[in-house]
This record gives C-alpha cells, sequence and structure tokens, in this order.
C-alpha cells in the first residue's frame, strides 16, 4: 500500500484503496456505467459561512442516506469539499481528518457505495466536531434569533 493510501486510510479501516476502486470503473452517482456529475460551488468567504455551508449539506447527506438518493449525497459532496477546504486553511491539526472525511465520502458517493457511506456519515459528524466548526446557535433569548 502506497504512503498517501496509508494516509487516506480511516480509523475503521476505510480506506483508499476503496476510492482507487471507484475510480476505475465502478459504476456511479449519476447512471449506472455513466460518469457523475460535477457540480460549481462557490467557496465560503469565511470560516463562519464554511461553517452553515457544512452545517446545510451535512443535513442533505443524512436526509439522503435515507433514501439511498446517491446524486443528492454527490451533489452535497461538492458543498462539503468546498466548506472544508476554506476550514483547511486554518491552523487546526483536525482539518486533515476532516478533508480525507470529506473525500472518501465524494468518491464513495460517485461509485454509490452505500457500505461506505453509511460508514463515513459518523465520521465526518466526528471530524467536523473536533474541528469545532459546527458552532451551535445561541437559544432563543440568549443572542439567538
Amino acid at each position: 500500500m502506497t504512503a498517501w493510501v496509508q494516509k487516506l486510510t480511516l480509523g475503521s479501516g476505510i480506506s483508499a484503496a476503496i476510492l482507487l476502486a471507484a475510480a476505475v470503473g465502478l459504476p456511479t452517482a449519476g447512471t449506472m456505467g455513466q460518469p457523475a456529475k460535477h457540480y460549481a460551488v462557490e467557496i465560503p468567504r469565511t470560516v463562519e459561512e464554511a461553517s452553515a455551508m457544512m452545517r446545510r449539506a451535512l443535513s442533505k447527506v443524512e436526509q439522503a442516506l435515507a433514501t439511498d438518493d446517491y446524486a443528492s449525497i454527490h451533489k452535497a459532496s461538492y458543498e462539503l469539499e468546498a466548506a472544508a477546504s476554506r476550514i483547511a486553511g486554518r491552523p487546526n491539526d483536525q482539518s486533515e481528518t476532516l478533508v480525507h472525511t470529506v473525500e472518501i465520502l465524494h468518491r464513495a458517493s460517485e461509485a454509490t457505495d452505500r457500505e461506505v457511506l453509511q460508514a463515513t456519515f459518523p465520521q465526518l459528524k466526528e471530524a467536523v466536531a473536533r474541528a469545532a466548526l459546527l458552532p451551535r446557535p445561541a437559544p432563543v433569548g440568549k443572542g439567538g434569533r
């Protein structure tokens, strides 16, 4: 296993080998046998915007996982990547884990790999929490809306 494959390995044993399999011809989130669509997403300007984008995209992925809607998961993965790219620019030792976990989710959505998606989503939520990216909104009446 090459060094970069080992680096992408997650604690649960999901590894970049799965990603490589996806890249060499497994059916994709577009239609079976056709490439998945690529989406243009604007990079958030601030960490706060990135956190909000990450929160929305996590919600979309969670809803889409319930119905095996791989195309929606794939589309949301672009938002996750954009948010992670903004967050990764700040000094935080957890951002590398976040970026790698988002990439695994993205590739699994392309490969319509339900097992990897289901295993990766909790790890993504954990990586986001560790990086302290999703500040909780203030309760109503205490600076909230």
